[in-house]
């Protein structure tokens, strides 16, 4: 088989279970003869380690980033008139934990480089009813959170960050419990191969007219979790990749201010009325961003095959 025949995926959950199958199965193991499946010494266990990796006094395991999100505004006693600024380029379950608590969320626009909050926007959103913000630390990369937090000091805000985001039930069973406490050791090693494949991206990829690297940012380092180019032939590049048996993504390809459930509800402060988009940054990342394949497992080789590809593209 030649090399250009071998797939390479965006994302490969196989190969990181693969490089952990004989602890992961150990652990899988423990929990099933232990006959505790929530509440238990697995949970128990990991959110002590998970809080001495963080450095932080405590840390709560909930089974999703959506479940974190909403206990969090809960306990702050957001809810039902109360207005939280976030973004709109992101997961639509950042917004859905908002209305759980039966809060409002107002949008934001984003930083056009980083992707992310754009703090510089905070004070248009801001109302008499403002009672949080929720910034979202997006594909890897933080988001400027000290000047996040300035902003909500000044304003007695509370501030919410969402570095994921998923489904609802909020316990977290034993069984993820027992997994995450194998894959946490491992977190740092794993990141830093992200990091080095990131390297070789822009490295290879700096000097292309029509792509946009990531760029870093002093308050804080990516871990590359997604690598988002920026391209204003996305889709045709896409194509040209898929081709040569070369998967990507789009995060995300339609902002949650465009979506049919928030798009005709006045989420966005009101803007100049010459302006046809509310969120006009967000809308064009929408429609630029591909994410390359990344993932602890992927061979260097496979990213200059990528390289090769979208440089052939581009020529």
């Amino acid at each position: 088989m030649s090399l250009s025949a071998v797939r390479i995926p965006q994302a490969d959950p196989l190969a990181n279970y693969r490089a952990n199958a004989g602890d992961i199965d150990a652990a899988i193991d423990r929990v099933l003869q232990s006959g505790v499946y929530l509440s238990g010494t697995e949970t128990k266990n990991f959110e002590t380690e998970f809080a001495r990796f963080l450095g932080v006094a405590h840390a709560v395991g909930t089974s999703s980033g959506t479940n974190a999100l909403w206990l969090a505004l809960a306990a702050f006693g957001i809810g039902e008139g109360d207005e939280v600024i976030t973004v709109s380029h992101t997961a639509v379950a950042t917004v859905a934990a908002v209305e759980l608590c039966g809060a409002t969320p107002v949008f934001v626009d984003i930083e056009p480089r980083s992707f992310i909050l754009n703090p510089e926007r905070l004070e248009s959103a801001l109302s008499a009813k403002t009672r949080a913000v929720i910034p979202v630390h997006l594909y890897g990369k933080p988001a400027d959170v000290d000047s996040i937090l300035n902003f909500c000091r000044q304003h007695d805000l509370r501030l919410i960050e969402d570095s994921e985001r998923r489904g609802r039930n909020a316990r977290l069973d034993e069984i993820q419990a027992a997994i995450l406490r194998v894959k946490l050791p491992r977190l740092d090693e794993a990141n830093k191969r992200r990091q080095n494949l990131a390297e070789l991206y822009t490295e290879n990829l700096g000097d292309l007219r029509d792509v946009v690297v990531p760029t870093q940012f002093g308050f804080g380092r990516s871990v590359f979790h997604q690598y988002v180019i920026r391209s204003q032939q996305r889709d045709t590049l896409a194509e040209h990749l898929r081709a040569q048996g070369i998967a990507t993504a789009v995060h995300y390809p339609v902002p949650v201010h465009q979506q049919p459930a928030y798009s005709t509800r006045g989420l966005t402060r009101p803007l100049p009325a010459e302006a046809k988009d509310p969120l006009p940054v967000t809308s064009l990342a929408a429609s630029e961003v591909l994410s390359l394949p990344i993932f602890p497992e992927l061979e260097p080789s496979a990213v200059k095959r990528v390289v090769a590809a979208i440089r052939e593209f581009v020529r």
